[in-house]
Parts: structure tokens; C-alpha cells; sequence
């Protein structure tokens, strides 16, 4: 059986509840996290601090006297977040999936019997783990579409927003004037730019990246999280011949139908070893 300690990053970045958010932001960039745990003296977890939540006090980066000023200078415990996942190291990492896709945080605490932290194991960490574990005979037909939700390039960013919170997504597929992909545009984007305190910008501008990342439906399962892995992306627009987006993959749904993978793999092979 897989557990979910074996699985999990043990290089994590702690920090205690005073730690500022200079400091918290500098390891975020440092270590490439997005979050951070916040723990006691015993090293049992405490909350999160999420790349989001220093987003909202300022910058992830930092940049000029930021580190000097009140937000800069606020505290670990004043953005705790609680932990919506706790997971022991010795769980069966596909009932530790099942719990991350249903969580509304990406990622996953692992403590040990004392409830000291072992690693945390995000949804892009799993993604590493499909890429590498996942059979490649399973398409993506194998999971479950979804309604897609598109907005313009040249729309506003706010109504980008407002649609995200409205249907509760994370992420829009972006077409350009000729109604084709032209990229996805995250709720993390808009927060990062400060589409949230009121700046006008349009969704062109505060997209991440120029590349334009796709999917096919005969594509498996194994190489649209190769893909989500490597470009550190969190869903998948799949596009027809034309380039029209048909549905949308996230790191979810590929959550799911791995540790459903999981099962009836382990299913097999214990029917094996009784016959």
C-alpha cells in the first residue's frame, strides 16, 4: 500500500507565528513554495500561510521599502490559516487524494502520530506523481468534462473576477477575437495584480505566461499531468482541430481518477496474491 508519507515533500520551509511577512515572502521566493507552514515549538502545525494571503498584504516579491512598511512588517499569526487537511504519514495516499480534491485548499499536511509535521504534498506535487506512476493507456475521455467558462482577452479583469467567485472556479479559459484558446487566466493572477482592491486592468494583461498550453481528447491522463507538472499549471483547456476549447481538465479531476487508479490497482494485485 502507497501511504502518504512516502509521498510527501519533507523539504518544507516552517516558520514560527511571529515570523513577518517580509520574511514569509523571501522564503516563498526562495524555496518556489506557495505556502508556508506555520508551526509551534514542537513543530506541530499551527496553519498555513498562503502565497495569496502575502499577495493581499502587499507582494510576494517584496520589492522597495515593502519589508519596511506596517504590511511588511505584520505577522505570521495575523494571516493564519487553518489547516483544512491533516493527513497521518501513514494514510493510504488514494483516501489522502480523494480528501485533497474535495478540499478548497491545494494542499495537504502530513503529521506523524505526535502530530509533528512531515511533509505537505500539494496538488502540483501530485501531479509529479501521475506523471510518473500513472499508466499511459488511460485517456482522458476517462474523466469527468466540465462546463467550460471563457472570457475575452480584452475584458475587463474584474469581470473575470466576479465570474470565478460566482461559479467558485479557480480558472477561465482566455480566447482571443477569433474564438479560440489563447490561455487560462487564474484567480491567483487576479489577486496577484490587484484586480481584487480595484485596479482596472484587462485580462490580457495579467495572465501569466506566453505560452499557450492545450490538451487533445485522445491525450491520456499521464501526459496532461506531465504537462500541469512541468508548467506548474493548474488545468487544461482541450481543444478540438480548430483550437475551440471543448472542456476543461484540472488537477482535481486528475486527483481523483488517480487515487481511483490507485484502488483498484491495489484490488488487483491483493486478488493476485490470494489466488
Amino acid at each position: 500500500m502507497t501511504t502518504l508519507g512516502e509521498n510527501v515533500t519533507t523539504t518544507t520551509a516552517l516558520v514560527a507565528p511571529w515570523e513577518s511577512m517580509a520574511r514569509c515572502a523571501g522564503l516563498m521566493v526562495a524555496l518556489k513554495r506557495r505556502h508556508l507552514v506555520v508551526v509551534d515549538e514542537g513543530d506541530r502545525p499551527l496553519g498555513l500561510v498562503s502565497d495569496l494571503d502575502v499577495f493581499r498584504q502587499g507582494t510576494l516579491v517584496g520589492a522597495g521599502d515593502w519589508a519596511a512598511t506596517p504590511q511588511g512588517k505584520a505577522r505570521a499569526e495575523d494571516i493564519l490559516l487553518p489547516i483544512d487537511v491533516i493527513g497521518l504519514e501513514h494514510d493510504p495516499l488514494d483516501q489522502a487524494l480523494d480528501r485533497l480534491a474535495d478540499s478548497v485548499q491545494d494542499v495537504i499536511v502530513c503529521v506523524d502520530a505526535q502530530g509533528r509535521l512531515v511533509g505537505l504534498l500539494s496538488e502540483h506535487d501530485a501531479m509529479g506523481i501521475v506523471s510518473r506512476q500513472m499508466p499511459e493507456r488511460l485517456p482522458l475521455s476517462f474523466l469527468a468534462s466540465h462546463q467550460v467558462s471563457t472570457v475575452g482577452r480584452f475584458e475587463p479583469a474584474v469581470d473575470a473576477l466576479t465570474t470565478m467567485l460566482t461559479e467558485r472556479r479557480r480558472h477561465l479559459v482566455v480566447l482571443d477575437e477569433a474564438g479560440k484558446v489563447h490561455g487560462v487566466v487564474s484567480l491567483r493572477d487576479l489577486f496577484a495584480n490587484g484586480v481584487a482592491d480595484g485596479e482596472r486592468r484587462m485580462v490580457d494583461e495579467v495572465m501569466v505566461g506566453e505560452s499557450v498550453h492545450v490538451a487533445r481528447a485522445d491525450h491520456s491522463i499521464r501526459r496532461a499531468a506531465t504537462e500541469m507538472a512541468r508548467h506548474q499549471i493548474g488545468c487544461l483547456p482541450v481543444v478540438d482541430d480548430d483550437g475551440r476549447c471543448i472542456e476543461v481538465i484540472t488537477r482535481t479531476d486528475i486527483l481523483r481518477a488517480y487515487a481511483a487508479w490507485l484502488r483498484e490497482h491495489v484490488a488487483v494485485r491483493v486478488a493476485s496474491e490470494q489466488r
